[in-house]
């Protein structure tokens, strides 16, 4: 759920049964519900590439008078999440994903294209130019890689107010600059 290409979160429904007509069934006292912490402290165990897991929590509600629980797969840039070590059947290396309502099987990775969606998910290269612009801004070495892109030509006059600040550790000055966006 965390690999997905849509721009949503990702929903796991705990309390709903669709083989049976969707029908609603109270998990208050289920001897195996978990909560926000069970699911983090599980994940934190694990092996992920990278050390970065998904973040998840639960959000409970109420349902046709009954108690059920809505795991929320917080959709990020961070994909694709795959682990490094094996646990259980999943298979380290190996990049699973949901398309649709489909798995990738457990002893097998995704499909290329969709792997390569995922590669694109991270470095935003998926995104539109505004997107782009607010991702390099908001991870500093993007930033450093655009800088290198840019040159200035012509020196100009610092506006009045300064509408940002540039700092690298390889730079002896600061400055200011100017990103006007249409």
């Amino acid at each position: 759920m965390a690999n997905n290409l849509s721009n949503h979160d990702g929903l796991i429904i705990i309390g709903v049964n669709e083989e049976t007509d969707y029908a609603t069934c109270d998990i208050t006292n289920d001897p195996n519900r978990r909560k926000t912490q069970d699911i983090v402290t599980f994940l934190r165990d694990k092996k992920f590439a990278g050390g970065v897991r998904p973040t998840v929590y639960v959000h409970s509600c109420l349902y046709c008078k009954k108690v059920i629980d809505v795991i929320v797969i917080r959709n990020d840039r961070n994909t694709p999440y795959y682990l490094t070590e094996q646990y259980q059947g999943v298979f380290a290396n190996n990049i699973y994903s949901r398309i649709m309502d489909t798995n990738t099987p457990k002893n097998a990775s995704a499909d290329i294209d969709v792997i390569e969606k995922l590669w694109k998910k991270r470095f935003g290269i998926d995104a539109t130019a505004l997107d782009r612009a607010l991702l390099f801004l908001q991870k500093p070495y993007y930033i450093l890689w655009v800088e290198l892109l840019w040159t200035v030509d012509d020196v100009l006059p610092p506006p009045p107010e300064p509408t940002g600040f540039l700092y690298t550790k390889r730079a002896t000055t600061a400055g200011t600059f100017h990103i006007s966006i249409s």
